[in-house]
């Protein structure tokens, strides 16, 4: 009797993940049903540890094969699949470096999208601006490295994020939100490669 009591719950909690499952796996085929995207986005930031927030906003276009094109206040990184740059803007610096030298790492241009790689532990509805919304709570730890907490806000109509809510080791949690997010953009390559601006320093590291 008392193993049968221990057992409906988890049951349950079986049968409630599992729409969670159903809408994650939906919304990484609509990722990866588009060649490329665009979006903008912008990151407010609470530091657990300095009691202070940070703000910032930026652009990305992705591409396949780990082309990436991100743009934040005074930073660019750019990936045509082979070569990452990393241009600062204050130091007039632009480091070139191989991709694979990442080894895995979460590269910049994943940020936004790590959500996909997380374990869906439960699914609420909620609405933002008047969007119908899907909000799934996600378990990062041993998935994503550094993140304790993920939550992530889809659009019902067709399971893209607008809201992204992640907690790292540090207890800083931070909010992106996404907008004007477009599915196969006018891209070229060339949009994935970096063209340094004139008496900007290369640093060849490959």
């Amino acid at each position: 009797m008392h193993k049968l009591w221990l057992f409906v719950p988890l049951f349950a909690l079986q049968l409630w993940a599992a729409p969670a499952d159903d809408l994650l796996r939906k919304s990484g085929e609509k990722f990866h049903s588009a060649k490329y995207w665009s979006l903008h986005f912008s990151v407010e930031a609470s530091l657990a540890k300095e009691k202070k927030s940070a703000q910032y906003a930026g652009d990305l276009l992705l591409g396949p094969e780990d082309r990436f094109h991100l743009t934040i206040p005074g930073q660019e990184y750019v990936s045509d699949g082979a070569t990452l740059w990393q241009f600062n803007q204050a130091q007039k610096q632009v480091m070139v470096k191989n991709v694979a030298d990442l080894q895995g790492a979460l590269h910049p241009s994943e940020a936004l999208f790590r959500y996909l790689k997380c374990k869906p532990i439960s699914v609420k509805t909620g609405t933002d601006n008047n969007e119908p919304l899907q909000i799934i709570q996600l378990d990062p730890k041993g998935q994503v490295k550094g993140f304790t907490a993920m939550e992530v806000w889809l659009k019902k109509s067709d399971l893209t994020p607008v809201r992204l809510i992640t907690t790292d080791n540090t207890g800083t949690i931070s909010i992106y939100r996404i907008t004007n997010l477009l599915a196969n953009p006018p891209l070229q390559d060339k949009d994935f490669r970096f063209q340094a601006p004139e008496g900007v320093e290369e640093i060849d590291m490959r």
